[in-house]
């Protein structure tokens, strides 16, 4: 594993982003912290200069979450994303898996997961907790069953089912 990690965080609500700065500057193997109060913001600093973890929450304004992880994952593909949210929808969570965050925490989280998600995500490139397991394992199964979300099989024709 890398020796000293650069981490960026993007959220909009200040107070819990200057909190989490500071946290994040006590993990050991954390070298360098920086933050942003949106998507486009941290865009810029990445542009600046990568880092290895780009922590990230999903609602904020000009640029949320999801779409500067769109743009991270197609341009920066060897920076890890944490999605870092208050949402803990299925939806959300299959969404950004499949999109290729690299792990999914929810603000909740105690502060010795965050430490484990972010060398986990350098080291093995993913983390997944029992919430993203057990969501991810529910919808393999609807999936290998046929189920599709917000569809029934019976809505649909034997040719729409195929």
């Amino acid at each position: 594993m890398k020796n000293k990690i650069k981490v960026y965080i993007a959220d909009d609500h200040t107070l819990f982003r200057k909190a989490m700065v500071n946290l994040l500057k006590t993990f050991e193997k954390v070298a360098k912290v920086k933050d942003a109060e949106n998507g486009k913001d941290l865009i810029n600093l990445i542009k600046n200069e990568q880092p290895d973890v780009a922590i990230i929450d999903l609602q904020m304004p000009v640029m949320d979450g999801t779409e500067a992880c769109e743009y991270i994952i197609g341009r920066y593909p060897d920076l890890k994303i944490i999605v870092l949210t208050m949402h803990d929808s299925e939806n959300y969570i299959v969404h950004m898996m499949e999109l290729g965050v690299h792990a999914f925490l929810l603000k909740n989280t105690e502060p010795d997961e965050l430490e484990r998600a972010i060398y986990a995500v350098v080291e093995n490139d993913f983390y997944h907790n029992e919430l993203v397991a057990a969501v991810l394992r529910k919808n393999m199964k609807e999936k290998k069953a046929g189920h599709r979300p917000g569809f029934k099989n019976s809505d649909l024709s034997e040719r729409e089912i195929e």
